[in-house]
């Protein structure tokens, strides 16, 4: 079954909008705010033009940085404008709104941030931080010195400066980079040398003016909460929390782990806009089936005020809210109202760039109010000279949010220490504390408390120091943080302790279990194997064991088979990372055979009669006990056990060989047997499955998994899988190159970078290079070449409504009409008509693997072809044409194939004139 629509990969894009920005009065209006809060004007023009940032002073007075030279396209012989000031805003009588204004200061370039500090204010612009300051109380800055300088300029826009300071708990001033490297010196202290920074934040003394490079890339947002935890943003990171100095979870040379930021929203996050999509990505033909409309795109312009976060989006006209938990060392976050964001606007002149609290606990945004947001130099240069980038730029406005919850009260003096050291630990300052009181705050029920405990606990030595550790370890063995955390305060050959403690302690307590240790005993695994003898790994394997000497058999070793698996995979990366060479497992050795050495040279006899006489040698007691791990782990594979213990053993069947675990792994890639056996194949086993298989090495994987019926029924994320595999492994190049000229694979379905990769590649090279070139010149590019006459011609966008209806609707809507299956096609007008053509003659030149189409035939003879909607074990649902979904039982299911082509047909334009193609386009541009 094939549908009649244009299967074009696509963004919505922004339709036009009216001449000039709505009044203030019809701005209100259009706005549309969270249950309770109340938003009106605090500022505008003609007091006012393009806000990117603001503050308030002791007197209540608002200093805002105006921007009016942004956006600057630097050509030959144009100079720089110095357009930036300072406005000082004063509300004179009394009424809310801030309608007397002086120029504070002006002649900067682009400046983009302010802070208040003692009757004057910070402002940044790259190169230079200034202090400004009126010492005589008319209105205007008769102090202005640069008291830092040597921050980036050479970035591809302004957007990418220096910019946010912020006051921390700690008194230093803190400023995000702008995603640029610096060289910072200070006027005022010419003899100090330059303090180098590669795309880092940092913070300054603001009396002192020492700077200090920071973990955290910040682009235009940052800002401080109650606890002393400091926030970034970054266009697609709406809220990064800085949760560690960097290097401080760097320092066990046993084990990698860099992380300084945790993305409290994640990267990309669900945004829910009102206004047309006017968004840079729209407007860039190779993003057309990479949507950025409804994710996060321009964060900017964050504040915390009690457990709420509000996060600016200027690129779709809104401002979203999301409520923090603490979440161990870090934070998580909740959107309170999903579909509907905070605040957000049909207007598509609201540029909402910087948001603070006032004095009187409401929010204050800063509006540029502009047609255009994105910087042109990330557009095409076709693009440029159409869209009006200064319109607006005449305009500004401060809203000022009314918010629902009362206002957080002020800290105290005991709260505010507490911020200052959260903070301080956390950049590696550590107070001076008592190697009992660290031991005791690791033991808090405060996860926060517990962690900065640990962090300190790094360079201290105690005897109970290693089972504090571990107990840290079991009690938050999920915590990202945490983990590295223990990992790096332990004492040299300390691993074996916190391994020792581990597997003494009960598997539940007060009768319930305790958490899976299987992700922080593989990392522990891999410590161990650095870090320890082979004979202390011998003894622990021996533990517990009922072969083992009777000393031995009576110490508990309370870890699962499962949680051993998890161990043993990490001691096999520990003995790789030491340079130990892995032995096969087939029929006679585990991988380790090298590393854990089998010293007694016994015979089978032997062994037998010291095994009944309780005396058998630890290495031997050791290599039963591993090997028994490794054949408990093949069974597992298979079993109806939780996917963590099935993943931790397929891992480990990929350090041993093909003859030991191949057919096991090819078994979940195989189509099931019964009901029991489709739930141990989901993508994500059956994509750690063909990890496993890559990681064996054995020429005989590949043919199997390029097996034409195995290609059609795998997921879209398996094919992924297995092609990462194959393209990574010149051993398995000539079957890739096998598959894609039977076609078998379709050529669409390698990428760009693979297709570099086969092209260089020793024994398919040659064979990559044609096969290439022909695709290239396919028919169907032959026919868009020949399409490309209907972009000349004149055309009726009226009448590409009616084909649009008869010929695309039943997969896709526009502005409301026709059928969710496919995108929305609403607002294409952004992108180039001949990209639009493109995708409309050649639909398979780019089929993403969520746009190809299923076929499905079942034990009745019907036959249904569609997108894959869900995949469960019971069920599989497709989504047809006329926006229909078919839900299709797994046991009345014959065959399933993954169709090598989109849902769309070739030679759509056949069922048109080249009028009426014409008209389309236009349709669709309008």
């Amino acid at each position: 079954m094939r549908c009649l629509c244009v299967w074009i990969l696509s963004l919505g894009f922004g339709v036009l909008a009216a001449e000039g920005p709505p009044s203030v009065a019809q701005a209100l209006k259009l706005f549309q705010i969270e249950k309770g809060a109340r938003i009106e004007i605090a500022a505008a023009e003609p007091q006012l033009r393009d806000p990117v940032a603001m503050c308030f002073d002791v007197k209540g007075r608002m200093l805002v940085v105006e921007s009016p030279g942004y956006p600057f396209l630097p050509g030959d012989g144009k100079e720089v404008p110095k357009l930036g000031r300072v406005a000082l805003l004063e509300d004179a009588d009394g009424d809310g709104q801030f309608e007397k204004r002086s120029t504070f200061a002006e002649g900067f370039t682009f400046p983009n941030g302010i802070l208040p500090w003692k009757g004057g204010v910070f402002v940044t612009c790259a190169p230079d931080i200034w202090y400004l300051k009126d010492t005589n109380g008319d209105g205007r800055a008769d102090v202005r010195h640069v008291v830092l300088t040597g921050f980036g300029t050479k970035s591809s826009s302004e957007q990418l400066r220096v910019a946010s300071p912020t006051l921390g708990p700690d008194g230093w001033v803190y400023v995000t980079s702008g995603l640029t490297d610096a060289s910072v010196t200070s006027p005022l202290h010419p003899k100090r040398k330059p303090v180098i920074s590669k795309r880092q934040d940092g913070r300054f003394h603001p009396e002192t003016f020492i700077y200090e490079p920071l973990a955290g890339g910040g682009q235009f947002g940052q800002c401080f909460d109650a606890a002393g935890n400091r926030f970034v943003s970054s266009n697609r990171n709406p809220l990064m929390h800085v949760v560690v100095a960097p290097g401080l979870l760097q320092r066990n040379p046993h084990y990698s782990f860099t992380g300084t930021i945790e993305n409290v929203i994640p990267v990309a996050a669900k945004v829910y806009p009102l206004s047309p999509d006017t968004t840079a990505a729209s407007y860039i033909p190779s993003l057309i089936s990479r949507q950025h409309a409804g994710t996060y795109t321009s964060a900017s312009g964050i504040v915390i005020r009690g457990h709420s976060a509000f996060i600016c989006e200027p690129a779709q006209n809104l401002v979203q809210r999301q409520v923090l938990t603490a979440t161990g060392a870090t934070f998580s976050a909740t959107h309170p109202t999903p579909g509907r964001d905070f605040l957000a606007t049909p207007d598509q002149w609201f540029r909402p760039v910087h948001t603070t609290v006032g004095p009187d606990g409401a929010l204050y945004l800063c509006d540029m109010v502009r047609q255009y947001i994105d910087h042109p130099r990330y557009l095409p240069e076709a693009i440029r000279g159409q869209l009006p980038f200064k319109a607006g730029t005449n305009h500004g406005r401060i809203w000022r949010v009314k918010l629902f919850t009362p206002t957080p009260p002020k800290p105290t003096a005991a709260q505010q220490a507490t911020a200052r050291q959260n903070l301080a630990i956390r950049q590696g300052k550590f107070p001076e504390t008592t190697v009992k009181e660290l031991l005791k705050q690791a033991e808090s029920r405060d996860a926060n408390e517990r962690f900065l405990a640990v962090l300190q606990l790094g360079k201290q030595e105690h005897s109970r120091k290693a089972n504090v550790l571990a107990a840290s370890l079991m009690q938050d063995p999920r915590d990202k943080w945490m983990r590295p955390a223990v990992y790096n305060a332990l004492s040299k050959a300390g691993s074996m302790a916190v391994m020792d403690f581990i597997r003494s302690q009960p598997n539940r307590v007060d009768g319930t279990a305790r958490p899976s240790l299987i992700t922080a005993l593989k990392e522990l695994g891999e410590i161990v194997a650095q870090d320890c003898t082979p004979d202390q790994m011998i003894f622990f394997w021996n533990l517990g064991t009922q072969m083992a000497q009777p000393e031995l058999k009576k110490e508990p070793i309370n870890i699962s088979v499962w949680e051993r698996v998890a161990f043993l995979n990490g001691l096999i990366l520990g003995a790789k990372k030491k340079g130990v060479k892995l032995t096969a497992t087939h029929p006679d050795a585990h991988p380790l055979r090298n590393f854990i050495p089998l010293k007694s040279n016994l015979t089978p006899a032997e062994i037998k009669t010291k095994y009944e006489r309780k005396e058998l040698p630890m290495d031997i007691v050791a290599d039963f006990t591993i090997k028994s791990t490794l054949g408990s782990a093949r069974n597992s594979v298979v079993a109806g056990i939780s996917l963590p213990r099935r993943l931790a053993a397929i891992e480990l069947m990929g350090n041993t060989d093909y003859g030991f675990a191949g057919d096991t792994l090819l078994r979940l890639l195989r189509p099931p047997n019964d009901q029991t056996d489709i739930g141990l194949r989901t993508p994500d086993v059956q994509s750690a499955a063909i990890q496993a298989l890559g990681n064996l090495n054995d020429a005989r994987v590949s043919p199997i998994l390029l097996e034409p019926r195995a290609w059609a029924r795998y997921h879209p994320s398996v094919r992924e899988s297995v092609l990462s595999m194959i393209a990574s492994r010149a051993l398995h190049h000539p079957p890739l190159m096998d598959a894609l000229e039977k076609g078998t694979v379709p050529v669409h379905a390698i990428t760009p970078a693979r297709r570099k990769v086969l092209e260089r590649s020793k024994t398919v090279g040659d064979r990559a290079k044609k096969l290439f070139a022909q695709h290239a010149g396919g028919d169907r590019m032959i026919a868009f070449e020949a399409a490309k006459a209907v972009l000349k011609m004149k055309s009726n966008a009226a009448n590409g409504a009616k084909i649009f209806t008869r010929a695309c609707a039943t997969c896709h809507t526009h502005g409301g009409q026709g059928h969710a299956v496919g995108p929305d096609l609403t607002g294409l007008r952004n992108q180039p008509a001949e990209a639009l053509l493109l995708h409309i003659i050649v639909p398979n030149k780019e089929v993403y693997g969520q746009y190809a189409m299923y076929e499905v035939d079942t034990q009745d003879d019907e036959n249904f072809a569609g997108l894959l909607a869900a995949d469960t074990p019971e069920q599989l649902t497709l989504k047809l044409p006329l926006g229909l979904t078919k839900t299709i039982p797994r046991k009345t299911i014959k065959s399933v194939r993954a169709s090598a082509n989109s849902l769309m047909p070739d030679q759509l334009e056949k069922t048109m004139s080249q009028q009426e193609l014409a008209d389309l386009l236009a349709f669709l541009k309008k």
